[in-house]
């Protein structure tokens, strides 16, 4: 396409040449005009941002629960889990028993956790994934990692088997415990599955002779717990304070709990005193009952020290709980962990 400006002096050009060939004008011809200068060149486009880097996938590596090197490395684990086997795509749950097999024990040599769990499985404890919360563990607000047994039973369909609370580490309140949660699905057969899920502690227990025998300490920590035939649509969570006058032999103290829901509810937290309680001066472990007004019996509790000096503390528990979800008095249990004020 010719543009305006050459179109002009195509015209001029034509004109000139007439009029020479009439004779008319005489003389030189003008020279020509200057050409246009040439158009600017369009700007380069700015080159397309590089999409993000894909961040390296996780490897599993053998978990760290305790910093090295450990106070004492015969661990201890207390708690409470329950399993039973659901009728898939039902209400109908069969079976239910006790599922407090769960160990952890420390490899020295290798320095790595072994574990043997119902159903989860059992050898080294390998770190699958790093989150800070996880609603089916350990009371909210611990980090921690999810794991699994290297022997995981590869009959589990559904999520990593356990959830470990770090000790040690950024937020955690506990040096000598850490919190552990069992949660490991699997098909039992064509028409019925099979389920292990529950709450312990593990711990480096106090040794024989460290126990204060004189003076008194209170021991804050947190609570948290499982319903047995209830495999996580409910659990509890809540606070400890136990009392050790270390010279007298004496312990009192409380738990305050509350039921929590998996779509969220809010009910009014229940307070459970420690009755019937047995200590004695320089024991390294202690045990008593959970009493609570209406409760149709009293609960349980026994636990062991943890840590030099008697650092912290903690505890397995087991209750009657009334539950506003299911309108009944229904057994609760789990782990309880503190540390000294």
């Amino acid at each position: 396409m010719i543009d305006l400006w050459n179109s002009r002096l195509l015209l001029g050009a034509t004109a000139l040449t007439l009029l020479s060939a009439c004779g008319g004008g005489g003389g030189d011809v003008a020279s020509a005009p200057t050409p246009a200068p040439a158009p600017a060149p369009s700007p380069t486009p700015s080159p397309a941002p590089s999409p993000p880097a894909t961040p390296p996938a996780f490897r599993p590596v053998a978990a760290t629960i305790f910093p090295e090197p450990l106070y004492n490395p015969d661990l201890a684990t207390v708690g409470m889990a329950w399993q039973h086997d659901p009728v898939p795509n039902t209400a109908d749950t069969r079976n239910l028993r006790d599922a407090d097999s769960v160990r952890i024990t420390y490899d020295q040599v290798r320095k790595t956790y072994q574990i043997s769990a119902p159903i989860a499985g059992s050898g080294t404890i390998m770190q699958m994934a790093n989150y800070t919360t996880y609603p089916f563990s350990y009371p909210s607000g611990l980090p921690g990692f999810h794991a699994d047994p290297s022997d995981k039973n590869s009959t589990n369909y559904c999520c990593n088997s356990l959830s470990l609370s770090a000790a040690d580490q950024p937020q955690s309140r506990y040096r000598y415990i850490s919190f552990v949660g069992l949660y490991a699905p699997g098909p039992a057969s064509a028409n019925v599955d099979t389920i292990a899920y529950g709450t312990f502690a593990v711990g480096q227990p106090t040794k024989a002779g460290e126990v204060p025998i004189s003076g008194t300490a209170r021991y804050t920590g947190h609570v948290f717990g499982h319903f047995a035939g209830d495999a996580g649509a409910t659990w509890i969570e809540g606070t400890s304070k136990f009392n050790f006058d270390f010279g007298r032999a004496l312990l009192t103290g409380d738990m305050t709990i509350a039921i929590q829901c998996m779509m969220g509810c809010a009910y009014d937290s229940i307070t459970y005193s420690l009755t019937d309680t047995q200590f004695t001066r320089g024991a390294t472990t202690f045990s008593g009952s959970l009493a609570t007004p209406g409760a149709p019996t009293n609960g349980s509790f026994s636990g062991m020290f943890a840590g030099p000096g008697a650092a912290e503390m903690m505890s397995q528990f087991q209750l009657p709980f009334f539950s506003p979800e299911y309108r009944r008095w229904m057994i609760v249990g789990g782990a309880i962990a503190g540390k000294r004020d």
